[in-house]
Formats: C-alpha cells, sequence, structure tokens
C-alpha cells in the first residue's frame, strides 16, 4: 500500500502547455483587417453600381432632349421608366394629376404638381406642350438635379 501512496503523491497535476505569445493577437488583427477589407470593397461596390445607375439616367435625359418636337415626350417616357423601376407596375394607369401626386411623393417635392414638373401631367399631349414656356434642356437639368439614387431603387 505504501508504494501506491507514493506513487500517486508523486504525480503532479497535468498542465497545458503555453499558448505562443503574440500569435492569437496577430490572428485576431489579421482577421480584423481582411473583415474591414472585404466591408470596405462591398461598400465600394455598392456605392459604383448606384452611380453608375444615376449616370444612365443622366444620359438617358440627355438623349431624350436631342429630338427637339418630341424632347418633352422623350423625357415623360424616361421618367415613366424610373418610377416603373422604383414602384412596378402600379404607376402604370396613372395619369394627369394621380401621376404627378405619385411622382411628388415619390420625389419627395412639390415639383410636379406646382412647380414646372406639371408639363408631365396633362398638358404633354397638348398641342401647346412647347409653348409653356420651359424648354426641354430646362427641364431636364431639372430632373437632374431633382433625381437620386435612393429615388432609382429604394430597396438596395
Amino acid at each position: 500500500m505504501d508504494n501506491k501512496s507514493t506513487l500517486l503523491l508523486s504525480l503532479r497535476d497535468v498542465h497545458l502547455p503555453p499558448a505562443p505569445p503574440s500569435a492569437s493577437v496577430t490572428v485576431l488583427l489579421a482577421s480584423l483587417a481582411v473583415s474591414i477589407l472585404g466591408i470596405a470593397i462591398l461598400a465600394w461596390l455598392w456605392y459604383a453600381k448606384k452611380r453608375a445607375t444615376i449616370k444612365e439616367v443622366h444620359v438617358a435625359l440627355t438623349q431624350a432632349c436631342k429630338d427637339k418636337p418630341n424632347a418633352h415626350k422623350n423625357l415623360a417616357t424616361v421618367l415613366r421608366q424610373i418610377m416603373h423601376r422604383a414602384t412596378g407596375d402600379q404607376i402604370n394607369t396613372l395619369q394627369n394629376i394621380p401621376w404627378l401626386e405619385k411622382l411628388d411623393e415619390h420625389f419627395s417635392t412639390h415639383y410636379f404638381t406646382k412647380g414646372n414638373g406639371q408639363v408631365f401631367g396633362s398638358t404633354l399631349y397638348q398641342q401647346t406642350a412647347c409653348t409653356i414656356g420651359v424648354n426641354s434642356e430646362q427641364l431636364a437639368k431639372e430632373l437632374k438635379q431633382l433625381i437620386k439614387p435612393k429615388h432609382l431603387n429604394p430597396h438596395v
């Protein structure tokens, strides 16, 4: 018995070897740096996509003005396409005042019901549309200032 007691007393506690002193901090910092870099790249790609889309809209508005006799109607078509992309089919049946009110609601403005944007209502399809005092270049310029990336696809 004495031998067993001596053997048990001679055993030491089991200890794990210590971790390398700087390995965990280095791995943590490297992981953090990679994560931040990944987030930065994703944010940059998202922003670049939004900027490319707004540039496409600006080009479409500029192109719409080149056909002088139909410039107002072409601008209205671009505006319909923007609204359709942002809101879907619910705008397909809107015309005149309800259409202008929907535009004001979407763009958070009164430009379409009280400003130069009224031309996109019922006056657009009358013969006097080009004589209302607002040329197509001015309308395109105002629309470019009004339309922001958040208006193109609010779900993104």
